[in-house]
C-alpha cells in the first residue's frame, strides 16, 4: 500500500509519500559481498524479470566499459528470467555502486548496503520459504579476466556449493568468506 500527496502549511507546500512492505518472517542466507579483512567486495548484482538475452547483452557491455573479469551466472528454479550475478574481481563500495547503477538490476538490490547492519551487499544462496535455491546457469568470460585481484575464497564457496567450476587467473589465495542470515519476506505465499 502507497500513500502520497501534499500539505499546504504556513505558506509552504510539504510533499509525502509512505508505503508498506512485508514484514520479514523467513529466514535465509547468502555470501556477502565483502572480502574479510580488507574494504574490498566482490560485484554482486540481482536480475528480477529481465529476458536472458537482454541480461547477456547487458552484462558483456558492462565487462566491456568497466574492463570487469568473467561474469558467473545463477538462476532461480522457480522464477523465470531472474538471475543472480556475480564477477569475482576485488572492488571498492563506491566502484561497486558506480557500476551497479549503471546496469538495471533491481534498484533495490543496488541500494541494500544502507539497511544492511555489515554494509555489504548479500546474494541469497538458500531456500527461501517456499522459493528454491538458485542453481549455477552459465560463465560469460571476460579479455580482461584476471586483470584485479580475485576473491579465491568466493570462487571456492560457489564451486563447492553449485558444482560450478570457476578457476581464477589473480587469485588472492584468501580462504575465509562471510555468509550473512537475514529474515525476509516470501513474496510468493498467500498471507
Amino acid at each position: 500500500m502507497k500513500l502520497s500527496g501534499k500539505l499546504n502549511l504556513f505558506g509552504r507546500t510539504t510533499f509525502f509519500s509512505f508505503g508498506t512492505v512485508p514484514t520479514p518472517k523467513e529466514r535465509t542466507g547468502g555470501k556477502s559481498s565483502r572480502i574479510p579483512n580488507t574494504i574490498y567486495h566482490i560485484l554482486p548484482f540481482d536480475y528480477d524479470d529481465i529476458d536472458e538475452q537482454a541480461l547477456e547483452i547487458e552484462l558483456k557491455a558492462l565487462i566491456k566499459e568497466f574492463e570487469l573479469g568473467s561474469m558467473h551466472i545463477f538462476r532461480m528454479p522457480d522464477r523465470e528470467n531472474a538471475f543472480h550475478v556475480v564477477c569475482l574481481d576485488y572492488f571498492l563500495l563506491h566502484e561497486v555502486k558506480v557500476i551497479t547503477m549503471s546496469s538495471s538490476c533491481d534498484i533495490a538490490f543496488v541500494l541494500a548496503p544502507r539497511m544492511d547492519r555489515f554494509r555489504n551487499w548479500v546474494l541469497r544462496d538458500f531456500e527461501k520459504g517456499d522459493r528454491e535455491r538458485p542453481v549455477f546457469h552459465k560463465t560469460i568470460n571476460s579479455p580482461h579476466e584476471g586483470k584485479r585481484k580475485q576473491s579465491q575464497a568466493h570462487a571456492t564457496y560457489l564451486n563447492m556449493l553449485y558444482g560450478c567450476e570457476i578457476e581464477l587467473t589473480n587469485s588472492d589465495g584468501n580462504d575465509a568468506i562471510l555468509i550473512e542470515q537475514y529474515l525476509t519476506a516470501n513474496r510468493t505465499k498467500e498471507t
